[in-house]
C-alpha cells in the first residue's frame, strides 16, 4: 500500500486530501512535530519511508503589516518555513535512498498575492515557493518530483484573510470566471492528480487552483452571445 504524510492537519484543504488519498488507496498520516531533527525522526519511527510528503503548513498571525509586532509575524512564518525543511529535508532523504517519491506543498493563492492582515502566512508561503524549486532542482536527480499547489480562497479562510487592504477575497461570485470559490474537493482532485503517474513529467511546477480569480476581476454579470448571433 501506498503512504502519505500531510504534516499539517488544520489545513483547510488537509480533510478532503486525506479523503480523497485513502479512496485512491493510500495510507495516510496526519500531523506530527517537524519544529526539530529529534521530532522529524519520531515521526519517521512512527510512519516509516513514504511515497509522498504533503507539506501543509499554515500557521500565520492576523494583523496589519503596520501594527508592527515583528516577533509574532516573523515566528508563525518561521514556523511554516521550519517544519517544511525538517520534513522535506528527512522524509525527502528516505525518498532519495529509494529513487522515487513526490513531495508536494499544499499552499495558497497568498503565495503571490498579498493578504493585507496576515503578513506571517503570505510572506512565509512566497519563500515556501522558492524553496520548493531548489528541492525540485535538487531532489529531481534522484527521482523525486517536488510541486506547488497554489489553492484558494477556500471558504473557511474567509474570515481570516480578510482586509480592506487587499478585498479581493470577498466577492467571489462576481469576481471569478468560475462564478464560485474554489472548494476543497477541487484542491484534492489537483493533489491526486500531481502524485499520480500521470503527472510523471511535472517537476518545480506552480499549479493554480483559484478558478482564475487573480488572473482577471468580474465585477458584473456578463452575458455571451449566442452562437446564431455571431458575425
Amino acid at each position: 500500500m501506498k503512504s502519505v504524510l500531510i504534516t499539517d492537519p488544520k489545513h483547510p484543504a488537509a480533510g478532503a486530501v486525506a479523503r480523497r488519498l485513502e479512496s485512491e488507496g493510500y495510507r495516510v498520516f496526519l500531523g506530527g512535530d517537524f519544529t526539530s531533527r529529534e521530532g522529524v525522526r519520531a515521526s519517521l519511527a512512527a510512519t516509516g519511508p513514504v511515497d509522498a510528503l504533503i507539506l501543509s503548513g499554515h500557521k500565520g498571525y492576523t494583523g496589519l503589516l503596520s501594527d508592527g509586532n515583528c516577533e509574532a509575524i516573523v515566528s508563525a512564518g518561521q514556523e511554516n518555513i521550519r517544519e517544511a525543511y525538517y520534513a522535506a529535508r528527512h522524509y525527502g532523504a528516505l525518498m532519495a535512498e529509494q529513487k522515487r517519491g513526490s513531495i508536494l506543498f499544499l499552499s495558497s493563492s497568498h503565495a503571490k498575492k498579498p493578504t493585507g492582515i496576515n503578513a506571517a502566512y503570505s510572506i512565509s508561503q512566497s519563500a515556501l515557493e522558492m524553496f520548493m524549486k531548489e528541492l525540485a532542482l535538487d531532489y529531481g536527480r534522484a527521482g523525486l518530483r517536488v510541486n506547488f499547489l497554489r489553492i484558494g480562497p477556500l471558504e473557511e479562510e474567509e474570515k481570516a484573510f480578510d482586509s480592506l487592504l487587499s478585498p479581493a477575497d470577498y466577492d467571489v461570485l462576481t469576481k471569478s470566471p468560475i462564478g464560485r470559490r474554489t472548494t476543497a474537493q477541487d484542491a484534492a482532485g489537483a493533489v491526486a492528480f500531481l502524485l499520480s503517474p500521470d503527472a510523471a513529467g511535472i517537476n518545480g511546477a506552480c499549479l493554480d487552483v483559484d478558478g482564475g480569480l487573480y488572473f482577471h476581476y468580474m465585477d458584473r454579470e456578463y452575458t455571451f452571445k449566442k452562437e446564431a448571433d455571431l458575425p
